[in-house]
């Protein structure tokens, strides 16, 4: 009776609780490593650009490719994926031409404008325009700067943590029905 019990909790473990908690553990890997800005201990390359770039966080503009992981569970699996168009490129990189679409572009322009409550004249960017982009291809070279693993590239550091994870978790159950 005991062993039907253990293999009843065991099997139960392993068909809905695991994958929660892979998953769970998966995800807050992937979040350290946007938060360290490297993976597995090796920085990201840096960004290149002048000084509206400095001190900024890599990969993040607005959160978009941070905020788009997502997990989904399967009975005894964990999957992580990220469904914005370009998180493939960061996370493995790319090179190659990119297809522009035709678009439209303003033109800006800084005009002096005087206020009269403080009768001062200063510069100020305004809208002069816009012109037509033609459709184009440009050549683009995106580093890698990994942080979800893949069947390529898989961590060692997160299936050592899942690895753990489980392990105590096992003996726990085992250790309950002595």
């Amino acid at each position: 009776m005991l062993l039907t019990e253990m293999g009843r909790e065991v099997k139960n473990y392993a068909a809905s609780i695991y994958p929660k908690k892979a998953g769970k553990i998966g995800l807050q890997f992937i979040e350290g490593n946007f938060r360290k800005q490297a993976w597995e201990g090796i920085p990201w390359k840096r960004r290149k650009g002048g000084p509206r770039n400095k001190g900024r966080a890599l990969l993040v503009l607005r959160g978009i490719l941070r905020r788009g992981n997502k997990m989904r569970t399967a009975p005894g699996q964990a999957i992580l994926y990220n469904e914005v168009p370009y998180a493939k490129a960061h996370n493995e990189g790319f090179t190659g031409p990119v297809a522009i679409k035709e678009h439209m572009r303003r033109l800006y322009g800084k005009y002096r404008v005087s206020s009269i409550k403080s009768r001062r004249t200063y510069k100020k960017k305004l809208e002069r325009g816009k012109t037509t982009v033609k459709a184009h291809t440009r050549k683009v070279r995106i580093p890698r700067r990994q942080f979800a693993p893949t069947a390529t590239r898989p961590s060692p550091t997160l299936q050592k943590k899942v690895t753990r994870e489980v392990t105590l978790d096992l003996y726990k159950i085992l250790k309950r029905n002595r």
